[in-house]
Parts: structure tokens; sequence; C-alpha cells
């Protein structure tokens, strides 16, 4: 037992599958992001605030909730807990587990730690060294617990674990968005016995505006980790086999897109945006087999650092008879002018271009150049002749009419959809501003003269 309980002590994913066994009688099927999970729990059990992003069902609670406090308690019974959830019968359940842990035959084995019987409830219970956990709604009063310890030198002593604080049907309501999200300051953060006790938020995206968009935009005041798990990676496998495959992932996408970016990929996004409708997009599986042309459209940004902008290409095959253009890759990565430069002739390898579209500003000038002098690319200088929301809106018209055709399924669909739908109200919009220089390029014959003209009828411009 002493192998066990030293396992256990060490490893919340071991802890996690040894009473899991003794609780359900069945094996905890782990994947490798249940180690990520247990990570970086234990990577804020000294302090600091952890936001985890993954999808529904994948295990979060059961490691992140249920086991983790489990495990705590049996290091330190002294541990002090307080759990929330949208809803107080899940909150309860959950609490539920964790006593049944503790109370159970092997827990008890191996760390003698008793309940106190005059707190011994599914909402509040103590154990007999004082710590303890307090479950209710995200929503509720909190009274007369707080989570964590005053003494900060006796190690990690508990925290606050908000697990799904949104329910999925009140997403959409800014009522109860801004309802949950000021409790988490009005309320919830004064719940910790210390400025060092762990906010824990576990949940999957629901909306731009739901608590992850809250803390991450910097609502909770202090600094939090961030955890984010995509049902499917970026390299197009699998986060989770076991549960959902590749294949019906894809199906699962395909019945409801705005669903599956939200809740599986953790990228939410609006159906329709201020500029430009999903629904007007064509969906294609495969190009037809016709002579078309290829076109290379780039939004140049030459610092590679997180904060600056991306640079961004999307890359068309157009074709004349039926004037229907087809979205084949695009890209979207931050990148210093030597990598730039290097990645359009890359890209021109693999999509051998008639034509390389470059804005000619300040960051496209010199790689506008350079191209020219030392390749034979057919690179095309274009001017920017109104800001970028202008831009958009005039490319919009033909875009509406179902010129513009996109994969069913892509690596970088989600993050192209993300920025049309959020446009122009997004942080970064570079992949817009490479579909509005293609579009209104195409539209306008290749002329600069009749995108001018275009522009003046349309704005006045």
């Amino acid at each position: 037992m002493q192998v066990i309980r030293h396992k256990c002590e060490r490893d919340l994913v071991f802890f996690a599958r040894y009473f899991f066994k003794e609780l359900k009688a069945e094996k905890f099927i782990v994947s490798d992001h249940h180690y990520d999970i247990a990570d970086a729990l234990q990577d804020i059990e000294q302090g600091g605030n952890l936001l985890i992003n993954m999808p529904p069902r994948y295990g979060k609670t059961e490691v992140a909730v249920v086991m983790w406090i489990a495990r705590a308690i049996a290091l330190n019974p002294s541990a002090k807990f307080i759990h929330l959830s949208y809803s107080a019968e899940l909150a309860l359940e959950n609490s539920s587990k964790v006593r049944e842990i503790v109370k159970s035959d092997k827990f008890q084995q191996l760390w003698p730690i008793g309940i106190k019987s005059d707190s011994d409830s599914k909402a509040k219970w103590y154990t007999d060294q004082g710590g303890g956990l307090y479950a209710t709604q995200a929503g509720g009063a909190i009274t007369g617990f707080g989570a964590g310890s005053t003494n900060d030198s006796d190690g990690f002593n508990g925290a606050i674990i908000i697990d799904d604080p949104l329910k999925p049907d009140d997403a959409r309501s800014d009522l109860e968005r801004t309802k949950v999200n000021e409790r988490l300051n009005n309320t919830i953060k004064s719940r910790r016995n210390s400025r060092k006790t762990p906010i824990v938020i576990i949940m999957q995206r629901l909306h731009e505006d739901d608590m992850s968009g809250y803390v991450l935009g910097g609502g909770l005041g202090e600094p939090i980790k961030h955890l984010c798990l995509s049902a499917r990676t970026d390299d197009g496998t699998a986060l989770w086999a076991h549960k959902h495959t590749v294949a019906e992932l894809n199906q699962m996408e395909a019945a409801d897109r705005n669903v599956f970016w939200s809740q599986y990929m953790q990228k939410p996004t609006p159906q329709d945006g201020d500029v430009f409708r999903l629904s007007w997009f064509p969906r294609y599986s495969v190009i037809p087999d016709y002579k078309m042309r290829t076109v290379h459209s780039w939004d140049t940004a030459y610092k590679a650092a997180q904060h600056n902008d991306p640079s961004a290409c999307t890359i068309w095959r157009v074709r004349d008879d039926t004037n229907e253009a087809y979205l084949m890759h695009a890209i979207n990565e931050r990148m210093d002018y030597p990598t730039l430069k290097k990645k359009v002739i890359e890209m021109a390898g693999r999509y051998p271009p008639d034509a390389v579209l470059i804005e000619d500003k300040a960051s496209g000038q010199s790689l506008i150049q350079e191209l020219k002098t030392h390749t034979r690319l057919p690179v095309i200088a274009r001017k920017a002749l109104a800001d970028k929301e202008t831009r958009a809106r005039t490319a919009a018209g033909t875009i509406e009419a179902g010129r513009a055709l996109l994969p069913t399924n892509a690596p970088w669909l989600s993050e192209f959809e993300r920025q049309l739908t959020l446009f122009p109200n997004a942080k970064h919009d570079d992949m817009v501003d490479s579909l509005s220089q293609f579009i209104n390029w195409w539209r306008s014959k290749d002329s600069d003269d009749t995108y001018a003209a275009l522009l003046k009828e349309t704005y006045g411009l």
C-alpha cells in the first residue's frame, strides 16, 4: 500500500485512475490531455489562477474537480475548497463524489482522514482537521466558508473551482453572461482566505464574452494561465480518439458548425458578423477539375512578436467561365521579414501562382521590390484606396452573391471564419484584409482605376 500511496501523492492521473476504478468498477481511459490538465493544476498549487477550455465530457470534471480535490485533501486534510457550477445539482453531485472517495475503504487505508458527523452533507462538509468542501450554484450565495488558508506556509491549502459557470442555453443572453462574469469579481473572489488561493475556471467556450473571454480580456484583474484543448488538434488529429475520432468530429462540424467551433474547438464565433455572413459562402469538398487561375493574396506584417498582427495569405483558384473563386489554402502567422519572404516563395512553390497580390504599403513595399528583383513571381502591387472596413464592405457584395467558395473542412478554416464574423471588431483581421484585397482585385478586373471608380460609385470616395 505504501507504493500505491506514493504514486497517488506524486501523480494526479494515477490517483484518478486508481479511484475511478474504485468508484465505478471500470478503467479510466487516459489520454495525453489528462496529463496536460494534471500538470496545469499542479503548476498553480503554489499560487496563480488557471483557465481550462476543453470539450464537454472529455474528463475535465473527473480530473480537475473530483480527483484533484480528493487528492489535495489526502495530501493536506486542512485544505478548503469552494466548488461552483451553473447548476447547484451538478455542484452537489461532484461534492458527493469527492466525499465518497474520501470515505472509501481504499482511501481510508491510505489516508485515515475522518469527516465530521455534524457537517456531513453534499453542500458542505468538513474533515476532522478543518478542511473540506462547499458546493453550490455559481449564482447562489456563498456564506460561512472560505477557500484556502490564511497561512500560506503549509503548502497547497485549497482553491475555488468553477466548473461550467454558464449554462449553454444562457450563453446568448447578454444579461446572463454579464451577471455571471461580474459575480466573479463582486462575490467569488472575496471568498478566498488568501490572495494566493487559486481560482480555477473549467469550461467549454460558449460565447466570445463568456467567463473565459472575460478573464482572458483582463476581467479578473489578476494574471491567469490558460490551457486550451481543442477536440481536433492543429495537426488534424483527434484530442481523444476514444471519445471522438477525426471522422466523427468532422461529422459533428458538418452538422452544426457553430456548436462545434465553440464547444469542441474552443473558438466561439457568432453566426453572422457586421459585414460578412457565413451563409454567403457555398462549400466545396473537391475543387472541380477545370482550367483555372491561381491567385495568392498577401496582407503583410513584419514583426513576429505575439502582440503584433500576423501576416496572412489566402490562395484562390479562380474559374473565369463561371465567375467563381475557390479558397484552397490560407495562412495566418506572425513572421519577421526574412521568414515572411521565405514563406511567400515557399507557397508559390506549393501552389504555382498566376498572380501574387501584395498591398503596396510600408510593410509590403520592400517585399514587392525584392520579389520583383530576385524572383520571377507574377507580383502585383495593390494600393489601399480606402480603409479596411470600406474595402471589406466593397467586397461583401461579390461574396453575398455566392462567388467565393470555402472548403467543407480545413485546419485553418475555423480561424478564417472567426475573423470574418468578428470583423471589424476582432483583435486581428488580417485574413479578412487578404480576402478583401483578392475580391476587389478580381472584381475590378485587375485594374486599380476600375477599383477606384467602384469605390467612388459606392461610397463617394
